[in-house]
């Protein structure tokens, strides 16, 4: 055969093979078709899928067929053997994986088909297709017992299925539709009812007054709350639009009128205003008007329907907070500590004046760490975040700025948005702290010199024997006796014990020298000259006294030894290397904000500095330098008395002391002593007066035996006639017997029974003017401003030697 023939031989077969696969597509495409049309024609969701499920049994066969669809918020299920039920969840997994997009082909290996088809294959296949329109999927169409051979129909039922879908989606839709649409009706009434409740009660509640002004007949009404907004019941105003332009401000009519008819030209949308309407008591209500106008279809206006709010509070509220914040404003611009406000994010939003006077300039706007503290990120002490928590806190700080120590006031600012910004307020208390340990030292130092001054009151009571006896047996030795210079030695120690109890009395602020108006310029020199005959000539001294200082109240021997202290402490300081004394003297005039302790007052003092160019010291040194028997000496070179019993002597005196030093750079004392106002040195003289004795009857009293009789023998050395007693109630006996006897009463001050101040008191009663001279060793409660408050003419401090006894009886008895 040749191979043109078998060429055509093949070609036949294959022409035959593919009119063979058109004729099939064409019936299944003609099968389609007629599915097709066959559905179109059912109507209603039951017969949709009744149709559905016929047709499709008929035209391809299967023991079952089944669609599930999901209707009014759950899934129906029905099938070609007439099953229906109702599911919440789809309980085939490959329907339930279906209805995601994907379409499915299972074989199954057993099964019969519930429809007769003769010779049926013992293999079937469960077909799945999904139910979707416009890309939502809401069903899916299964087919169980389906014939392998069958298989060309899955991509020929396609176009059917997908109609299908269209058609079943279009019914379950219609019948969502109708059936939100009667929901909605239905929950449109209740809530329309409801509304009408809820509009009712929030008009009366939020006391809203409503209107409604129908514009072609010019009719109005007034609701019962608009009227009741003026005071009125809803009878006493009629509803006519006359009564709102007569209850209403003249010029605010005219501006209503104004908005109203921009509202009615289409160039505003609603109408809002403000304006003024009469009480019926009188007064102006502030309201607030809301109105808005409804149009027909030709644009015209046919009523206005709007409110009336009384804002009367409101405005006030407005007012009082401008008020409010004009004061707040006003404080902090008054305010002389540097205060700012600051954001959440560290940004300044406001800095008083002098905030911006601390800094230089203002820096608002800018990062609050940056600006004021020169750092380049959030300070470790920021207390931000506890702020935050609606907290105030309060610290103290050191500014890297000046090196000043601060306290910082943090107090949070809450706005209206729930942000909060953060109100500080610096207040430097660098000075104040200073203050409060100088404050706490001369605390310190009055309660160690109260213990001092009960010792020295004792201590006083055994020296007066000694004193007053060796200074007798001085008189009654020759000048050649041996013995003379022992007592001269005695009598030296004795003094300078006396000295000693006045320093610790000095200390203890509980006594006093002589005061007298003096000149300080005198005893610096002699105090100058003194000290230099005693250290050695490496160290230079170097004076300023100026010629000028004024006169100051105080005790010569205090200022000479306030001098001798100094003077000597800075010799010691530069005993191994030598250097510069320097002391000046000259008049300063102390503001409020130059006082150095927190009791002095601003004034003209005398100010004596004493520096040095010795070693120096630290802080910590110089901050107990005044504490008592603290010493930077070596052992056996001081007793740690002589700066605390200066400070003393300055502080009592209403003064104050000031020191500065630094180690290797030497140091610095300065004390400030006021000067009298009303006096110039000119007027300052100085007096001698002779001690001499006298022949007066004096009644001696002291409750010690050792004091009274040395005092007994030492007042009839001067040529007084001196009755003595031990006991205050045996003098006051003595007294009484025969008051006239008397000239003079010398008293001690504390006495079992009846204290001297007592004692001077009776005695006076019983014959007034009688002269007394109190003395004391010590007492909390008894000084020498007291004792002549109380009448006493005289006052001296134990011990007491010959002259000074002599001469106070004298200016007693003399009158001076």
């Amino acid at each position: 055969m040749s191979e043109e023939v078998l060429a055509l031989k093949k070609e036949n077969e294959r022409l035959k093979i593919r009119l063979k696969t058109l004729g099939r597509e064409k019936a299944n495409l003609q099968m389609a078709v007629a599915m097709v049309n066959e559905v179109a024609k059912a109507t209603g969701l039951n017969n949709v899928v009744d149709h559905i499920l016929h047709i499709l049994v008929s035209a391809i066969g299967g023991s079952n067929i089944a669609i599930y669809y999901e209707t009014q918020g759950r899934w129906k299920y029905t099938d070609i053997l007439g099953k229906k039920k109702w599911m919440d969840e789809i309980d085939d997994a490959l329907v339930q994986e279906s209805i995601s997009g994907k379409s499915f082909v299972k074989k199954e290996e057993s099964g019969a088909s519930v429809l007769t088809i003769p010779d049926f294959p013992k293999t079937y296949e469960t077909w799945v297709y999904p139910l979707q329109v416009h890309g939502t999927y809401f069903g899916a169409l299964r087919l169980q017992g389906m014939a392998i051979e069958h298989a060309h129909y899955r991509e020929n039922i396609d176009p059917f299925v997908q109609y299908s879908a269209l058609v079943l989606y279009h019914e379950v839709t219609n019948i969502k539709k109708l059936t939100t649409a009667y929901q909605k009706v239905d929950t449109a009434k209740k809530e329309l009812e409801k509304s009408q409740e809820r509009f009712e009660l929030a008009m009366k509640f939020a006391n809203e007054g409503l209107f409604d002004w129908d514009l072609k007949n010019n009719t109005i009404y007034y609701s019962p709350v608009w009227k009741s907004l003026l005071g009125y019941s809803d009878d006493e105003i009629k509803n006519d639009f006359s009564e709102w332009e007569r209850l209403t401000r003249p010029e605010d009519v005219k501006a209503s009128w104004k908005m109203l008819t921009e509202v009615l030209e289409g160039r505003r949308n609603s109408f809002e205003q403000e304006f003024q309407m009469r009480h019926r008591d009188g007064h102006w209500v502030d309201i607030l008007s809301r109105a808005n106008v409804i149009f027909n279809d030709k644009g015209e206006g046919l009523r206005v329907v709007g409110t009336h709010v009384d804002i009367s509070n409101i405005t006030q509220m407005e007012k009082e907070l401008r008020e409010s914040e004009v004061r707040y404003r006003s404080i902090m611009e008054a305010t002389k500590d540097p205060t700012y406000i600051c954001s959440e994010e560290y940004r300044i939003e406001y800095m008083n004046p002098a905030m911006t006077k601390w800094l230089g300039s203002d820096h608002t706007g800018a990062i609050c760490y940056e600006a004021i503290h020169d750092q380049q990120s959030k300070c470790s002490w920021c207390p931000f975040s506890k702020v935050m928590s609606k907290k105030f806190v309060n610290q103290e700080f050191i500014s890297p700025r000046d090196n000043r120590k601060y306290l910082s006031s943090n107090s949070p600012i809450v706005h209206v948005d729930g942000s909060v910004s953060k109100l500080t307020v610096y207040h430097d208390v660098t000075d104040l702290i200073e203050m409060e340990k100088r404050l706490q030292q001369a605390q310190k130092m009055e309660s160690i010199g109260n213990l001092a001054g009960g010792i020295a009151h004792d201590f006083n009571n055994i020296l007066f024997p000694i004193v007053g006896y060796t200074e007798m047996l001085l008189e009654d030795a020759p000048q050649d006796s041996p013995a003379r210079e022992s007592l001269k030695q005695i009598y030296t120690s004795a003094l300078r014990a006396k000295n000693l109890v006045k320093q610790i009395l000095t200390f203890s602020r509980q006594g006093s020298g002589e005061l007298m108006l003096m000149k300080m310029q005198p005893i610096v020199k002699e105090a100058l000259k003194l000290i230099r005959s005693t250290i050695p000539t490496t160290i230079e001294i170097i004076q300023d006294i100026n010629p000028d200082c004024g006169v100051i109240k105080a005790d010569p021997t205090q200022i000479h030894q306030i001098v001798m202290n100094l003077t000597t402490n800075a010799y010691h300081a530069m005993e191994e290397t030598g250097g510069e004394l320097k002391v000046s003297l000259k008049q300063v005039e102390l503001g409020e904000y130059d006082i150095i302790i927190p009791d002095m007052a601003p004034g003209v003092y005398a100010c004596l500095t004493v520096a040095d160019t010795g070693v120096g010291m630290d802080k910590n040194l110089t901050d107990k330098i005044f504490d008592p028997f603290f010493t930077t000496k070596a052992i056996g070179k001081g007793t740690g008395m002589g700066l605390s019993v200066v400070h003393g002597i300055v502080t009592a005196m209403g003064g104050a002391i000031h020191v500065y030093s630094e180690p290797d750079k030497g140091t610095q004392f300065h004390v400030y002593l006021p000067v009298e106002k009303s006096l110039s040195e000119e007027q300052v003289t100085t007096s001698k007066i002779e001690i001499q004795g006298g022949t007066e009857q004096i009644l001696l009293v002291d409750d010690e035996e050792a004091i009274l009789a040395m005092e007994k023998r030492m007042l009839e050395r001067l040529g007084y006639q001196v009755t003595s007693r031990s006991s205050s109630l045996e003098a006051l006996e003595a007294f009484l017997a025969n008051p006239d006897k008397f000239d003079i009463v010398i008293t001690d001050m504390a006495m079992p029974n009846m204290p001297g101040d007592k004692l001077s008191a009776e005695l006076t009663k019983i014959r007034p003017g009688i002269p007394v001279l109190l003395c004391t060793g010590f007492s909390e409660n008894m000084s020498e401003e007291k004792a002549a408050s109380l009448g006493i003419k005289g006052f001296l401090w134990k011990p007491i030697i010959m002259k000074d006894l002599a001469q106070k009886i004298r200016d007693v008895l003399d009158g001076n």
